[in-house]
């Protein structure tokens, strides 16, 4: 490594940690990106969707239990009949 060098990884592509001018580069969890030190990147930084907050791969045994758990909300829209024609229609 040269003295102007943050680190060196012999070679000259940016988004693998280290940049083209040899430049530490800065890792974003939640950008859509999977960069080094992220084994996944879903584009957000919430936990219990399979990818956690520090974008490192959760346990999906966990995260399926956990959606099974949740109450599903169970909505119903009663069709309105159109006046004198018999016609239903959902409003």
């Amino acid at each position: 490594m040269d003295r102007y060098e943050q680190c060196d990884d012999g070679n000259y592509r940016s988004g693998d940690g280290c940049s083209n001018t040899c430049q530490f580069e800065r890792v974003v969890c939640g950008n859509n990106k999977i960069e080094t030190g992220e084994t996944c990147d879903d584009g957000n930084t919430k936990t219990g969707d399979g990818c956690n907050a520090v974008c490192k791969l959760e346990d999906i045994d966990l995260v399926i239990k956990k959606v099974k758990a949740r109450p599903q909300p169970f909505v119903f829209v009663a069709p309105k009949v159109l006046p004198k024609t018999g016609i239903s229609s959902r409003v």
